[in-house]
Parts: C-alpha cells; sequence; structure tokens
C-alpha cells in the first residue's frame, strides 16, 4: 500500500497523467478484497490475481498495528482523487473497529477483528507508523476527522508522560521500554515538530528537539557515524548497541528535516548531511 498505491498516487499528483490514476484504481480495487472480514480489519495479505486473502501465518493471522495505520492516507487520497468514497471507507472502518481497545494511550500491537492480541505497541516496531498516519491522516483531511485527531493526543500524551531521561538522553516512552531506543522511533522528533507545525503546541516542539537529540547522539556513539538500529542508553551518557546494524532507516533524516522547517536550525542541515556523508564513505558500492 505504502509503497506501490502511495507510490502510483504520487506520480498521478505530480503528472496529472489519468492512465497512472487508473492504475491506482485497479490495484486499489484488488487491495479491498483484503477487507472481506467479519470485523472489516483487513488479512494481511490478498492475492491480487485471485482475490484470496489470508492473515500472516507466523503470528497467527493477527492484524499488525503498523499496517492498518499505514493503510489510512493512501485510501483516503485514492477516494479523493477517483471520486469513490469506498476505498477510504473501509480503511477508516479498520481505526474505528480498534479504537475502543486502544484506551486513553497506545494501542495493542496485534488484533483479532477488534480484539486485542498481544501487548501495546509504542513507537517502534509494530506501532510506529500508526502513530505516525493519526497526526498525518487528521491533517490530510483538513483537520476535520476528529478520530484521527483524539488519537493522536492521546497517544501523545502518553508518549510524553511515560519517557524518561537517562545519561542526559530522551528515551520516549523510555519508561515502558526500560531505557530501549529503536531507530524506527526517531521518526517521533518530526512527528512531534509537525504536530507544532500544526497545532502551534511548543511543549510539542521542544519534546521533539530532545528525541532529535538522542537520535544524533545515537549516530554519534559509532566509529561509522551511523547508528545501530536498536540500543539502551547508560547512565554515563552512551549507549550500548543490542542490535548494531544499519539498515539505511530514513526516519532520523526525516526528523531533522522537520525540526529544520519549524526552527530554521541550520544544525538539523548538518545533522542530516552528516548522515549522507557516513553512508557514502562506509555503504557506498563499487561501480554503483
Amino acid at each position: 500500500t505504502i509503497r506501490v498505491l502511495g507510490g502510483l498516487l504520487s506520480t498521478y499528483q505530480i503528472t496529472g497523467r489519468k492512465r497512472v490514476l487508473e492504475q491506482a484504481v485497479t490495484l486499489g480495487s484488488r487491495l479491498a478484497k483484503a477487507f472481506e472480514t467479519g470485523s472489516g480489519v483487513p488479512d494481511n495479505y490478498v492475492n491480487l490475481k485471485t482475490g484470496r486473502h489470508e492473515g500472516a501465518h507466523w503470528n497467527g493471522g493477527a492484524a499488525i498495528l503498523s499496517e492498518l495505520g499505514s493503510l489510512q492516507m493512501e485510501h483516503f487520497t485514492l477516494s479523493r482523487e477517483s471520486g469513490d468514497d469506498s476505498y477510504f471507507k473501509k480503511a477508516r472502518r479498520a481505526v474505528e473497529v480498534i479504537a475502543p481497545a486502544c484506551g486513553s494511550g497506545y494501542c495493542p500491537r496485534q488484533f483479532h477483528g477488534s480484539h486485542s492480541a498481544g501487548g501495546n505497541a509504542g513507537l517502534g516496531s509494530f506501532g510506529d507508523s500508526f502513530y505516525e498516519y493519526l497526526l498525518k491522516q487528521w491533517i490530510l483531511s483538513g483537520k476535520q476527522d476528529k478520530l484521527f485527531k483524539d488519537m493522536w493526543n492521546r497517544a501523545a500524551k502518553h508518549t510524553m508522560s511515560t519517557s524518561s531521561e537517562i545519561g542526559g538522553h530522551l528515551i520516549p516512552n523510555g519508561q515502558e521500554t526500560g531505557g530501549t531506543m529503536e531507530h524506527l522511533a526517531c521518526f517521533s522528533g518530526g512527528l512531534f515538530a509537525l504536530s507544532y507545525l500544526h497545532t502551534g503546541d511548543k511543549e510539542h516542539l521542544e519534546f521533539g528537539e530532545k528525541i532529535a537529540a538522542t537520535c544524533h547522539a545515537m549516530y554519534a556513539s559509532t566509529p561509522t557515524g551511523l547508528a545501530p538500529d536498536v540500543a539502551h542508553a547508560d547512565n554515563g551518557g552512551g549507549f550500548h548497541a543490542s542490535d548494531g546494524k544499519y539498515i539505511l532507516r530514513p526516519e532520523t533524516v526525516e526528523t531533522y528535516f522537520y525540526l529544520w522547517k519549524a526552527t530554521k536550525n541550520a544544525k538539523y542541515r548538518d545533522w542530516g548531511f552528516a548522515v549522507v556523508e557516513a553512508i557514502n564513505k562506509h555503504l557506498k558500492i563499487k561501480g554503483a
């Protein structure tokens, strides 16, 4: 959804080529089969040729929170550009169904229908893009869709209230992660900056800047200047990598971009460029 459907829709919006929109509509119509479940929460997989759909075997067929989130903007845009509101109705219905299980903060990481199938998902794996899309879908709706705004507000409040500072580094939701910082969660600095840009909430901007500083410190903590995928902050101000690989994740650089837009502080451009230089130095393949 995010890559192919989103890519087609973005291409159409840039070029205006009707054939590209037709391809997006064809793909969206085939993906829609996955929503034909008893609850309206879609299955993980759908065969685009036959329409057969099923849940993932590795987790017992449960729907994953982040996947439910990353359906929203693409299906909203498909409905808006095609004039067929059925696409977004299906995607939004999935969020409506699971919303009661989210309570006053984060949502369960997996679902069987509307029922929780696991502990709550934070800003890292299983949850990241769900919380990202709550704010962005509210903005995309012209700031009219109260469902997404209310869920974003609750998630943001929970993130801030459960954060911890270890060794001078802010760890978002650190009280519940034991001080673990996933690189995936580095997107949240930019998300809070984006919230500031659209709501004027200065606390969100300050919080986003502190997250960005943590992520920058993760990059600076390694000889290559490339951050580990998962790290634990220590009281001495350093990080211990529990998963040291770097796999070209874009979250930190995105956060730098949003914070530069929000503050015009040149350090965010410098930090972003340092990541690009480290990638070129250590990851570039000969002949590429």
